[in-house]
């Protein structure tokens, strides 16, 4: 179910987004500058139903049928959504039968495409101390999108930045050291920071140059 409120409008009615199916969890949300809104879900555990995603621009009047990503488990869904129509979804999933976790991403190009889910990283979690977080996604205004994902109890802690251009192939993958607690913005430029900081780490800021087209 969903609601919707436009700009200085009261709330809408309750809305349902997948009708017929099984139910779903894990639901993500986001909201552009311009009023557009994205939902992502999950179906429900032990179901191995797909991902699910809608993107519902500011003049719809409702939620257009949702496209489903990938099949299997999922979970720790994140979405972001620009002007543009850009839009990404990060999510984790792992297997207890091989012991691996992997974190996903997918982006949404203007037209409405979206590309095939790439795994972005892979890790063995057997050993307990060792774990996988989804820490952050985002799209700047020149279409680039990120997804942060963190390394948990492995020294030094680390976290994946995945990077995906607009009109771009596949994604960038950059691992920074020393990094938790970390999150991301972006600037009307199309660049983006990383902010971190844990324990008695001092807080970093790290940029993201923006595409090399986003100036034009």
């Amino acid at each position: 179910m969903s609601a919707f409120r436009p700009a200085s409008g009261p709330w809408g009615a309750l809305e349902v987004l997948e009708d017929g199916g099984p139910g779903g969890f894990s639901p993500a949300v986001a909201l552009s500058p311009g009023g557009s809104g994205a939902a992502a879900w999950q179906g429900p555990p032990g179901v191995l139903g797909p991902i699910q995603v809608t993107v519902r621009p500011r003049e719809a009047a409702s939620w257009p049928a949702s496209t489903p990503l990938l099949p299997g488990d999922g979970g720790h869904l994140r979405v972001a959504l620009g002007d543009g129509g850009d839009a990404v979804v990060g999510w984790i999933s792992g297997a207890e039968s091989t012991g691996f976790v992997e974190v996903h991403g997918v982006r949404r190009s203007p037209d409405g495409s979206w590309s095939r889910p790439a795994v972005l990283y892979s890790r063995d979690v057997r050993d307990s101390r060792v774990g996988v977080l989804l820490r952050d996604v985002g799209v700047g205004r020149d279409g680039t999108a990120v997804v942060l994902a963190e390394v948990l109890g492995d020294p030094p802690a680390t976290t994946i930045a995945a990077v995906s251009r607009r009109g771009g192939d596949g994604w960038e993958i950059e691992t920074l050291a020393e990094v938790r607690s970390s999150v991301a913005a972006f600037g009307d430029d199309g660049g983006a920071i990383v902010a971190w900081g844990f324990s008695t780490l001092p807080m970093t800021v790290r940029s993201l140059p923006p595409s090399p087209s986003a100036g034009g």
